[in-house]
């Protein structure tokens, strides 16, 4: 028998094609929206009911949340009544505690950290397994003004870009075709944007946008203190309209593990269009939270990386085509 998920946020970018994502795999998915349609896989829900919400998340296997409510309504609920949720969103810290303290008590269980960064942070921890030495890892994202992150990315990399007026960078190694790029560095001025840490390891977080001329313009504006007063209109333009397909543009995004300042190890996560990985990520997540050797499904709010492991979903993510590749190790090339 298939199983069965429901998709919150379906009509938008991210929740479209992690609806195909999930029926071309064989889920049995039900879409969720707050417009109405007409089509039977459909359910209309309005996120502030309780009784509406706690029914639909009560009749299949898993629920993928792809909008931010601001009360947090998706993931209480299947904390508080059961289940598990695949969360896409973006927790503050504030938001982060109250749902930990929340799920101490709970009953369902909340999956965070997740999307084409939750396979990110599952490539770290396994780094760090192999080097227990290590005292800090970078992570570098990258975004595109093409369409390949949808609206909700470009509101995401504007937010981290304009959360102080200049930003430290450093160089990043990415392989051919990309080549060094100078990058910025990202989340230390805005409150819960980034994971801040695997395990007691904290992060570096960079951006580093598509194409090279807007991320010239950039760093630019960086120089000269005045990124913070970029209007968001800069990065959301032309983004509201659900595309017939995801952009094909590559991607390509760069970790490292270090000690000391000095690095001990690279890798790269590398595919087509960030939403496209992000489904692909999300259905191996599904697949491997709920297949036979689903991990202890403990009540609560919990990271990816609490619960699988790369090496469970490798073989799920690399045929959907996402690349994990190691790299020749660089030495640290910080500059302000």
């Amino acid at each position: 028998m298939a199983r069965t998920v429901l998709v919150i946020g379906a009509q938008g970018v991210l929740g479209t094609f992690i609806t195909r994502e999930f029926s071309a795999a064989g889920w049995q998915v039900t879409r969720a929206g707050r417009r109405h349609e007409d089509s039977p896989d459909f359910r209309l829900i309005d996120l502030s009911d309780p009784a509406d919400l706690r029914q639909a998340c009560a009749e299949v296997d898993l629920v993928v949340n792809t909008v931010h409510h601001r009360r947090l309504s998706p993931e209480r609920t299947v904390l508080r009544e059961g289940g598990m949720l695949i969360n896409l969103t973006d927790f503050t810290q504030p938001e982060r505690a109250q749902l930990a303290s929340e799920g101490a008590e709970g009953r369902g269980l909340v999956v965070a950290d997740t999307g084409f960064s939750g396979i990110a942070y599952l490539a770290i921890a396994e780094m760090l397994r192999d080097h227990p030495e290590a005292d800090a890892a970078e992570y570098t994202l990258m975004f595109s003004a093409g369409g390949s992150s949808g609206r909700a990315g470009a509101i995401f990399a504007h937010a981290l870009l304009t959360g102080s007026s200049h930003h430290e960078t450093t160089i990043v190694p990415f392989p051919e075709p990309f080549g060094e790029r100078r990058c910025l560095e990202v989340g230390a001025d805005r409150e819960g944007g980034l994971r801040k840490r695997v395990g007691e390891v904290p992060i570096r977080h960079y951006l580093c946008m598509q194409p090279r001329s807007l991320h010239a313009m950039l760093l630019a504006l960086n120089r000269a203190r005045l990124i913070g007063l970029m209007p968001t209109a800069f990065f959301t333009a032309g983004s509201r309209k659900v595309p017939a397909e995801l952009t094909e543009e590559a991607i390509c995004e760069w970790f490292a593990i270090s000690r000391g300042g000095t690095r001990l190890a690279e890798q790269t996560l590398a595919g087509e269009g960030y939403y496209r990985m992000t489904a692909a990520a999300t259905v191996a997540f599904g697949e491997a939270l709920l297949g036979p050797d689903a991990p202890d499904g403990r009540p609560g709010l919990r990271s990816i990386d609490e619960l699988i492991t790369l090496a469970d979903i490798r073989p799920a993510i690399e045929d959907r085509g996402i690349r994990i590749r190691k790299q020749t190790v660089h030495s640290l090339l910080r500059a302000a």
